[in-house]
């Protein structure tokens, strides 16, 4: 996040209490979601296949959206 915040504006974040693995398959449910461009590839990414795990949204998922495809856990907070 700090090296983000230097160049772009934090309009939300989402956390939960998960199990270290969890990034990797949180970055993959996202990524699928609807609207959903890897801005870079291999961010985040760097000690994992993923192909990133940074997400870019022209328009911002709906909360619901979030929690269908990430789970109940997941609890959104709007900056």
């Amino acid at each position: 996040m700090d090296y983000l915040r230097a160049r772009v504006e934090v309009r939300a974040v989402c956390c939960a209490g998960e199990e270290a693995w969890a990034e990797h398959e949180w970055a993959a449910r996202i990524a699928a979601l609807p609207g959903a461009e890897i801005p870079m590839a291999g961010f985040g990414s760097s000690d994992c296949r993923c192909a990133s795990h940074l997400v870019y949204f022209a328009r911002r998922p709906s909360p619901q959206a979030l929690r269908d495809a990430l789970g109940r856990r997941m609890r959104p907070f709007s900056g």
